[in-house]
């Protein structure tokens, strides 16, 4: 299809991808977009107007969860490339990203694992990660209690939140978060809790996760300090952690 001939039937589907539309047409509104995210030309055009990408993010507080549901997978598509990525981290006009981190942190979420699918892809660039760190120091979620979220496996009975993991790793190509990881006091001791989902074996997505962002904070010099640290127990690392918490 032609760009002019996509872009003239998506402008007449959007205006039935509104909150307010009747819920079959939201329906079938919502499945035309979501297969234009299934192809690259596809995000192309999405990623280049920002009241698509607006009504999209509307629909992802949707109260019917195949609505819900479908709007994060289109998300989930469009973040997989990185030019996507840093759009949808740049419409100022909605809080996106602290608006999935609350999605996150709300442990009646029935769609979690697709939100942190998306916040792994939307950091895995530098640039994207530095944009996403911005956000998460104005939202009420910080990195502290991403971190709980994660060491607490069962957190949300709708999912595993194992894409946390690649989170992490991601978020530790920043100097600025390596730094904030290991000069952690003794009770926040970040990294400790990390150490245990190094044999992980219920998830490689975990697991790997965990040594990715343990491998990025070796660049650090604070890192040797922390390693000698006996109740850090980096070398050799711990092995099991009753109940994973």
């Amino acid at each position: 299809m032609a760009a002019a001939e996509l872009a003239a039937v998506a402008d007449e589907v959007l205006q039935f991808l509104v909150p307010t539309a009747r819920v079959d047409v939201k329906v079938t509104a919502l499945q035309y977009f979501l297969g234009l995210t299934g192809t690259p030309e596809g995000r192309i055009f999405m990623r280049s107007s920002e009241k698509i990408l607006i009504a999209l993010f509307d629909l992802t507080s949707d109260p019917l969860p195949v609505i819900t549901k479908d709007a994060l997978l289109a998300f989930l598509n469009l973040s997989a490339e990185e030019e996507c990525s840093w759009k949808i981290l740049n419409i100022e006009e909605r809080n996106i990203l602290p608006a999935w981190l609350k999605y996150v942190a709300d442990k009646d979420s029935s769609h979690v694992d697709l939100v942190c699918m998306i916040l792994s892809n939307v950091t895995r660039s530098e640039r994207c990660c530095v944009k996403a760190l911005e956000a998460i120091k104005k939202s009420v979620v910080t990195i502290d209690m991403l971190v709980d979220i994660f060491c607490h496996v069962g957190y949300n009975a709708s999912g595993n939140m194992h894409y946390l993991g690649p989170v992490f790793s991601n978020l530790t190509q920043l100097v600025e978060v390596r730094q904030y990881i290991l000069k952690s006091d003794k009770e926040r001791c970040i990294i400790q809790r990390l150490l245990a989902f190094t044999s992980f074996m219920e998830s490689n997505v975990r697991r790997g996760g965990v040594i990715g962002a343990i491998r990025n904070c070796c660049f650090e010099s604070d890192y040797q300090r922390l390693a000698s640290r006996k109740e850090v127990d980096i070398l050799p690392p711990t092995t099991a952690a009753s109940g994973w918490t």
